[in-house]
């Protein structure tokens, strides 16, 4: 059991001194007095307690956001890298990662249904994961008009699925080409931002070995959270199982032709792939699950 200690000031100093000379001290949580806050992430939460040493890289359709609320509902505070480059911060770090191909399906797919969600009835300032797929995109497309930006929610339209998209990276008409190329790589969102993005393509991997605490997978998502809630030893989040957390999103096409597949393979060879590859060699995942993971 990880016990709780006072509220201090985390001494950043400390930690990564302790990074230069060996591991990091395991997580452990710190609990500010009786002064509990309540911290808005996708809905509010009360929390009362956070791990200074400890951040979860949240890669988009990874199974994050169940994991975000698993910690916040047990009024755990915790810091993510979601959407951007992992910070190079001292402490622990834990990942959670997928099929790469069901990855960007999955991308494609929630992008294009918050782009079509009808927010109509809706309180923008009473949004919450039980009546939206995400009350920040959605409180923007009531308020703005659009879901993420006019050129990329147009962008979304242009595919009517994940695979018209996959397989237009190889179509012989320019113009479609260049419109999936676009999307395909666009900056926003999840789509362009796989495990080779968080990882750098392996790189990161081998620079920050010795900080990865745990990495899951969704396709084993109970157990592998189980395995993480007995390495911290917190006995409130050991309770919990974690289950889906998004609502409203319909059910889109989730096939793909031979001809996607091996858009998606080609194009993961150098991004996707050799980060997993990087997972493995380092151990933090089974030779095994990337086996699967690269069929």
């Amino acid at each position: 059991m990880i016990k709780l200690v006072p509220y201090r000031i985390p001494d950043r100093i400390a930690l990564l001194r302790d990074c230069l000379v060996g591991p990091p001290v395991l997580p452990y949580l710190e609990v500010p007095g009786e002064n509990i806050y309540s911290h808005k992430w996708n809905q509010n939460y009360k929390t009362h307690a956070f791990a200074p040493n400890l951040r979860f890289i949240h890669i988009g359709k990874c199974g994050g956001t169940t994991i975000m609320a698993e910690f916040f509902e047990q009024g755990i505070y915790l810091e993510q890298d979601h959407l951007r480059k992992p910070r190079q911060l001292p402490g622990w770090v834990f990942l959670w990662v997928r099929h790469p191909i069901t990855r960007f399906v999955s991308a494609f797919n929630f992008a294009k249904s918050l782009v079509e969600f009808d927010p109509s009835g809706l309180d923008p300032d009473k949004l919450t994961l039980d009546n939206c797929p995400e009350p920040g995109r959605i409180r923007k497309k009531i308020t703005q008009g659009y879901t993420f930006t006019p050129e990329y929610d147009a962008l979304i339209t242009k595919f009517e699925s994940a695979n018209a998209l996959a397989e237009s990276l190889s179509s012989s008409e320019p113009r479609l080409e260049n419109q999936a190329e676009e999307l395909f790589c666009h900056p926003k969102e999840h789509i362009s931002k796989g495990i080779g993005f968080y990882l750098s393509n392996g790189r990161w991997v081998a620079r920050n070995s010795r900080r990865i605490l745990f990495v899951g997978c969704l396709e084993t998502m109970t157990q592998d959270f189980r395995r993480l809630t007995d390495i911290l030893g917190w006995e409130n989040l050991a309770q919990t199982i974690p289950s889906h957390r998004r609502s409203g999103s319909p059910n889109y096409s989730t096939d793909l032709s031979p001809t996607a597949r091996r858009n998606l393979v080609a194009r993961f060879q150098k991004t996707e792939y050799p980060a997993l590859q990087a997972l493995v060699k380092y151990g933090h995942l089974t030779r095994e699950r990337i086996d699967e993971y690269m069929k």
